[in-house]
C-alpha cells in the first residue's frame, strides 16, 4: 500500500513524513484509535529514506503488507499463545504471568526491530508538489 506525504524532518537515512491517511489507513477500522481522533487528521510516520528526500519534499511511502500482518500477529498472537500455554501447563496465574512475559518479550522485539528499521515504510519516490488539501 502507498501513501503520499510531506517530509518534515530528515535524520540520517530516515525521515519523518506527515501524511493524511487515505489508502492504506483509510479503510482501517482502527484509524480513529491511531492518534487521528484528536489531531487534524494528519499523522507523522517515520520512514526509510534511501532516495535522499529533503525537508519539504512530497514523497510516496510504500508499506509492506506482509510485514504489517506479521507485526499484528506478533502483537496479538504472542500474548495469547503465552496465556494458553500458562493456563494449560500451570494454572490461571501461570496464564497471567505468561501474558506479562509475552509483553516483556514484545518490548525486546520492538527495540530490536526499531533499531534495524525492519517494519518502517520506505520512501520510494519524490512526487511533484501536491495540492494543499491533502
Amino acid at each position: 500500500m502507498e501513501e503520499v506525504g510531506r517530509v518534515k524532518v530528515v535524520k540520517a537515512k530516515r525521515v519523518l513524513v506527515e501524511i493524511k491517511p487515505s489508502g492504506f489507513c483509510g479503510g482501517c477500522g482502527q484509524r480513529e484509535g491511531c492518534g487521528l481522533l484528536f489531531s487534524s487528521g494528519k499523522k507523522t510516520v517515520e520512514a526509510k529514506n534511501d532516495i535522499g528526500a529533503k525537508e519539504g519534499d512530497w514523497v510516496k511511502l510504500t508499506f509492506n503488507e506482509k510485514k504489517e500482518f506479521f507485526s499484528s500477529l506478533l502483537l496479538f498472537g504472542l500474548p495469547l499463545l503465552f496465556l494458553i500455554i500458562g493456563v494449560i501447563f500451570f494454572n490461571l496465574w501461570g496464564g497471567v504471568i505468561g501474558i506479562f512475559f509475552a509483553f516483556f518479550l514484545l518490548g525486546l522485539v520492538n527495540i530490536f526491530f526499531k533499531k534495524r528499521g525492519l517494519f518502517l515504510p520506505i520512501v520510494t519516490a519524490i512526487v511533484k508538489q501536491k495540492e494543499e488539501e491533502r
